[in-house]
């Protein structure tokens, strides 16, 4: 029962860290978008939700979780023709 318990807390707890990193980021697109692109271009300002919308459609167009964590425990095998050469 206390395994459960302790499951539930560290998914609610990985929920909450997540919203709060996803809330951070669009933040902190915002203020880049606002600060730049009105200025330079002449875009609309955008709000906080339309820069998570955003952040979330460049991650689906540029490569899903890729971009945000590639998998560095599993690379793929070199192969011959990517091997340096050897120096003799």
């Amino acid at each position: 029962m206390e395994s459960l318990v302790g499951g539930f807390l560290g998914l609610l707890l990985g929920i909450a860290l997540g919203v709060v990193i996803l809330t951070l980021l669009g933040f902190i697109f915002k203020a880049l978008w606002n600060s730049t692109l009105p200025e330079l271009f002449g875009f609309k300002t955008i709000t906080t939700w339309q820069a998570i919308k955003l952040l979330f459609i460049a991650s689906l167009i540029f490569g899903g979780n890729r971009v945000i964590s590639p998998n560095y425990t599993n690379p793929p095998p070199i192969t011959q023709s990517q091997a340096p050469e050897q120096a003799n």
